[in-house]
């Protein structure tokens, strides 16, 4: 059991480190062009959420991105409304991402389209054997 929380806790410290050096690099590589981007996307939350979006697809990490906000509120730099729809369009790109990753463009078994119960069959496990669903 010691073990198992000593693994979590050093999982735990790693993604906070990473998320960390991801922040740092985003704003030291793109400082300008980020506070253009965040006084274009305080108009309105419609864009803030598209711009969050957007981000999230980019760097693939709504964490990062989560931080990234918080430290903008609590600078001051955009308001906590705003900070929220970019963190709502943020989960909506991360949303985007794995579906990306996870849906191949295949065909079903007719040539046909793949519908979603289809989909989902291929996501679930097979059963007993330790072979996922997609294994070809």
């Amino acid at each position: 059991m010691l073990v198992f929380l000593l693994n979590v806790a050093g999982a735990a410290a790693l993604l906070i480190y990473a998320v960390r050096m991801v922040r740092t690099g985003v704003e030291r590589a793109f400082a300008v062009q980020l506070r253009r981007w965040l006084r274009a996307s305080t108009g309105n939350r419609i864009a803030a959420a598209g711009s969050g979006a957007f981000v999230a697809l980019l760097l693939q990490s709504a964490t990062a991105l989560a931080v990234m906000t918080a430290g903008f509120i609590s600078t001051g730099a955009i308001s906590a409304h705003v900070g929220l729809a970019m963190l709502l369009g943020a989960d909506v790109g991360s949303a985007v991402v794995v579906q990306a990753l996870v849906l191949r463009p295949s065909t079903g078994s007719r040539g046909r389209k793949l519908r979603w119960r289809e989909c989902w069959n291929r996501l679930r496990w097979t059963g007993t054997s330790s072979e996922s669903a997609f294994a070809d």
